[in-house]
């Protein structure tokens, strides 16, 4: 795989954006699952979610802590929630057979519980995640499950979740050959914010 810096830019966003057939429903565009939020870290659920639904995708699905189920569902009330069974962190295993594409780490936290769901996701979902925020961090301290990793994945660090994951740089001209070098060794996409 060619690797190479790109930047998004609308007329790419355009090329790739597909037009929605007119008697179509929101069940032929697919079904994301997201893993986010935990005791105070709802409003990266909130977020998330809002920014996946304007992103294109057909049907949500949320997977929070019991905690912020009634905040979701009177903020974003078109995604589908799935409470967790335990209230302030995500702890239960999730059956993922229904979904085309998962995303997984915003508010997260790094409890070592929730750091097992993870490790199960990127065992088990047979296809790219995207992997943000915390998810990052749980990967950061436990850098042998880069293995495990689809290709194709997307990781969105901002400049601390990255350097966690690739050591400390410099400057930006060795913080983009680490990222150039990181994308191709796992072949993954890596979007810095």
């Amino acid at each position: 795989m060619k690797m190479k810096n790109t930047q998004i830019t609308k007329k790419l966003v355009s090329s790739i954006l597909k037009k929605r057939k007119p008697f179509s429903h929101k069940g032929d565009y697919g079904h994301a699952l997201l893993v986010t939020g935990s005791y105070g870290k709802i409003g990266a659920s909130i977020l998330s979610a809002s920014a996946c639904l304007k992103s294109g995708v057909g049907l949500l699905t949320v997977h929070i802590p019991k905690c912020g189920y009634i905040i979701l569902q009177t903020t974003v009330p078109e995604a589908m929630v799935i409470a967790d069974e335990y209230d302030k962190i995500i702890t239960s295993k999730i059956s993922l057979e229904k979904y085309n594409a998962i995303g997984i780490g915003p508010g997260i936290g790094t409890n070592k519980v929730t750091a097992t769901v993870l490790k199960n996701i990127l065992k088990t979902f047979p296809k790219p995640i995207i992997i943000d925020a915390d998810a990052l961090n749980i990967l950061s301290e436990n850098k042998k499950w880069l293995t495990k990793i689809m290709p194709q994945s997307i990781f969105a660090p901002h400049e601390k979740e990255f350097e966690r994951l690739v050591g400390s740089f410099a400057n930006d001209k060795v913080k983009t050959e680490l990222q150039i070098k990181f994308s191709v060794e796992h072949e993954v996409f890596v979007i810095l914010k």
